[in-house]
């Protein structure tokens, strides 16, 4: 199902997301932001606080760069259902005594 959807109503733009088969819609609530109706988070401002400073972009690059270097190894690979996790704490230090792989749900619920 892809296509777009409007409404009469002066809150619905022409705009549809599609994930796994079933349709969302943005909505704009108080002419303000953009929530997405089903889950009812603004994912443009998520982004904007906390996806897009200079730290995150490198905290990120070398989280991905962790991830290469371990499937590289043989380690990991694409799908399996595991993450590299920085014993450390520090996405940015990937010496290979800090590098660990565990399964994804364990290392999440890590604090």
């Amino acid at each position: 199902m892809t296509g777009v959807q409007t409404c009469a109503l002066p809150i619905c733009f022409p705009v549809t997301i599609e994930y796994d088969t079933e349709m969302y819609y943005i909505i704009k609530e108080n002419n303000k932001n953009m929530k997405n109706k089903s889950t009812g988070r603004d994912y443009k401002s998520d982004y904007a606080k906390f996806q897009s400073s200079e730290k995150a972009k490198k905290d990120r690059a070398a989280r991905n760069k962790a991830r290469r270097k371990l499937e590289r190894e043989g380690r990991v690979s694409k799908g399996d259902g595991k993450d590299v996790d920085h014993k450390d704490g520090n996405p940015r230090n990937n010496s290979s005594k800090n590098l660990k792989v565990m399964h994804k749900s364990k290392n999440r619920a890590k604090k």
